[in-house]
């Protein structure tokens, strides 16, 4: 990690609360792959819900596995910011479908929901597989054959015989 970085993440972590958002803001612009940049950003999304916003977007941008672990998290974990991280993982589309799959299995069940929500919105073998055990949930198979219904027409013939084996 460079020493801007590094300043960044100070200020982040002890700055005023205009600067923590700014140096979310430049955290996402700049991408560092680095694991610190993560976890402070992850930290920084419960402090305030404006800081959050912010530092989920940031997470979004820097697209590694655990940032959008982290963003998928937010779902369940920051009511506050769920709708906010909804828009942003459906605006990542297929991209997001890997660390929704995982975070489907992590949820509370009552909140495996704004998963499937998302993940609904791109139908691919992927989500699918994820559609396919909301269905044999009974609080989620009512919503689960909504979200297959409404996107029969994004399933490709190979998704549609991948998702018969499941």
């Amino acid at each position: 990690m460079n020493d801007t970085v590094r300043d960044i993440l100070g200020l982040l972590e002890h700055g005023r609360a205009e600067l923590q958002v700014a140096a979310a803001q430049v955290l996402g612009e700049l991408r560092p792959k680095d694991p610190v940049v993560c976890r402070a950003l992850s930290a920084a999304v419960s402090r305030s819900l404006v800081l959050g916003r912010y530092a989920t977007e940031a997470l979004a941008k820097l697209g590694t596995t655990d940032a959008l672990d982290a963003v998928v998290r937010c779902l369940w974990e920051h009511d506050g910011l769920a709708d906010h991280v909804q828009h942003l993982l459906g605006e990542l589309g297929t991209a997001a479908h890997p660390a929704l799959a995982r975070g489907f299995e992590e949820a509370p069940v009552e909140r495996k929901g704004r998963v499937l929500a998302v993940l609904g919105r791109n139908l691919t073998a992927d989500s699918l597989a994820v559609v396919v055990k909301a269905l044999r949930l009974p609080l989620l198979a009512a919503d689960a054959a909504r979200v297959l219904d409404a996107g029969a027409d994004q399933i490709q013939p190979a998704d549609r015989r991948s998702s018969a084996r499941c």
